[in-house]
């Protein structure tokens, strides 16, 4: 990934959601902005999605609309003559206001929404002249509280919906008199934006709102709000109709339809400096969730720890601390083995649990604290080697030519064996030494031009040979991948090729064959799958002496190793 100014850079990227159309695989990528130490501070995607909420009153499967997400679907009248979803009879009903009792808020809806999200809201009204006084004997902001709870009881932000109404909770007369014509109907669309923050007032919570015309008189016009309103902040917009007339006036709304287009950002998480997250934060609800935050790393929900996955060890940011002591600790004596970041996390952090490195992802040196933050390898200059050299042990598991192993000889098993323990003690020694290890390739030390069996070789279908030999006593099934090319050439250097890590699955039965079966597998550095595979049968204990073999923790040296 590309680097962007003032520390701030693209990082990565995770798929989030695809599908299938016309056999194409269609992709959704959401994308990090990660701050020098590589926390995952933002989480945006180049595709934002729109959602639509409509309400055409009609409850008819045929004409499907989102009624379940409404409240308040009173005073549904059946009059075709009213109706504008369609131009025929087929249907005919539309919400009837007329700003008396119970005839003052329409229908309701509430959505969550993100900050810079905006909202669009519409509906077709038609309002008769005025046969009398409607005189309404509660106010608006009661009686949208009332709507949005179903008479249940209170709603966290009632004085906040109260006070957009002024005292006398009329629209007229309150703190938007001046905004509202007296010669129309004083039915609107409202929209009213409420923080997230429950303790809304007046102050932190916001309107918008248009009132009904001249046009929509004995005739159905558009009352659409005169621009998308965009969220200061997240929290929830109610939109709702509503008639406060002070003269009895019948308005038949119909096709209601609101529309959130959500803003690029779906994340957004700030940091203590030791890796706590502060709150108020921002994920939106509609996103899979993201949980690589603090140094990138995986935030582990298990138990309710709130740790993070360094790899070799778990992290507790609410402490600063490791929860175990560093593997490497013999190498910086004088530092608590439990430390993260040299007591520094704004200028170092630790990728892997495994000592620190700075910004610019270089070791650091130990001796004393007036050392630390210099830009140079003080690893490296303790086991001997000068920063960017390559340690001595740098070819020890690449062959030279005309010395990699003959995979049809009877030592290839063992010569194989011992090749990928080299490669292992060639990445710990160089990670003691704070040296990038180069990558080792599957032709560094095999010959491509050999193969396991005699009757398989690297068929165009399979690019594998596969074959048993005897690895210290113990019959071991062995196969090889060696990836090509469309054109049949082998993919030298290439990441399919390239070593990685082992992983060893023990005890598995074959539900064909019932053998009880093991194996270690050698993956490869585009996650397409293993390179090399060691199978053993009906001895999973053979199986785990030969991985400790490789990963150099108990060497197999004698017959009764094995």
């Amino acid at each position: 990934a590309k680097g962007l100014k003032n520390y701030t850079f693209l990082a990565g990227e995770r798929l989030v959601d695809f599908g299938f159309k016309s056999k194409k695989r269609i992709c959704d990528y959401e994308y990090f902005l990660k701050d020098h130490l590589g926390n995952n501070r933002v989480v945006f995607t180049t595709k934002p999605k729109t959602h639509e909420f409509t309400l055409n009153y009609e409850s008819d499967t045929n004409l499907p609309d989102d009624e379940s997400m409404f409240d308040n679907l009173d005073n549904i009248i059946p009059a075709n003559i009213h109706d504008h979803t369609d131009a025929g009879s087929t249907y005919d009903k539309s919400q009837l206001l007329n700003g008396a009792n119970g005839g003052v808020i329409g229908s309701v809806v509430t959505i969550p929404v993100g900050a810079g999200d905006k909202i669009s809201a519409e509906v077709w009204a038609k309002y008769l002249a005025p046969t009398g006084t409607s005189n309404p004997t509660a106010a608006v902001g009661s009686l949208l509280i009332a709507a949005l709870t179903g008479n249940t009881g209170t709603l966290n932000y009632e004085g906040s919906i109260n006070s957009s109404y002024g005292t006398s909770g009329s629209m007229a007369t309150g703190v938007f008199g001046d905004e509202v014509s007296s010669t129309e109907p004083m039915a609107f669309i409202n929209l009213l934006f409420l923080p997230d923050d429950v303790a809304g007032t007046i102050e932190n919570s916001h309107f918008a709102f248009s009132q009904i015309s001249s046009a929509s008189s004995n005739s159905h016009a558009i009352l659409a709000l005169d621009e998308p309103y965009e969220a200061p902040e997240s929290g929830y917009i109610v939109v709702y109709l509503s008639n406060e007339s002070t003269n009895l006036t019948e308005v038949y709304f119909d096709d209601l339809k609101v529309t959130v287009e959500e803003h690029p950002v779906i994340q957004k998480t700030d940091f203590y400096p030791f890796g706590m997250a502060h709150a108020g934060g921002y994920q939106r609800i509609t996103a899979k969730e993201n949980r690589y935050l603090f140094g990138g790393k995986e935030l582990q929900t298990d138990l309710g720890l709130g740790w993070l996955d360094y790899h070799a060890r778990q992290y507790d940011p609410a402490l600063g601390r490791f929860t175990t002591i560093d593997p490497l600790t013999e190498a910086v004596p004088d530092w608590t083995p439990y430390r993260y970041g040299l007591n520094n996390p704004l200028r170092f952090n630790d990728p892997t649990g495994l000592l620190e490195v700075d910004k610019n992802g270089e070791s650091v040196t130990y001796e004393t604290e007036e050392e630390i933050g210099l830009f140079i390898a003080g690893l490296n200059k303790q086991m001997g080697n000068k920063q960017g050299e390559k340690s001595d042990q740098q070819n020890e598991t690449q062959q030279e030519d005309g010395e990699k192993i003959d995979l049809a000889s009877s030592k290839s098993g063992e010569q194989l064996v011992e090749s990928l323990k080299s490669y292992v003690e060639y990445r710990k020694d160089n990670k003691k030494a704070g040296v990038r290890s180069q990558p080792v390739y599957l032709e560094d030390i095999i010959d491509v031009n050999s193969q396991l069996s005699g009757n398989l070789g690297y068929g165009p279908v399979t690019n594998s040979t596969k074959g048993s030999k005897d690895i210290f006593g113990t019959r071991v099934e062995i196969t090889i991948w060696l990836r090509k090319n469309l054109k049949g050439e082998y993919l030298k250097k290439d990441a399919s090729n390239q070593f990685r890590g082992f992983k060893l699955n023990k005890g598995r039965t074959n539900a064909v064959s019932g053998n009880l079966e093991s194996s270690i597998l050698l993956r490869n550095n585009s996650d397409e799958g293993a390179i090399i595979r060691l199978q053993v049968y009906n001895n999973p204990e053979y199986a785990q002496k030969l991985y400790d073999h490789i990963m150099g923790r108990t060497p197999i040296t004698t017959g009764t190793d094995k």
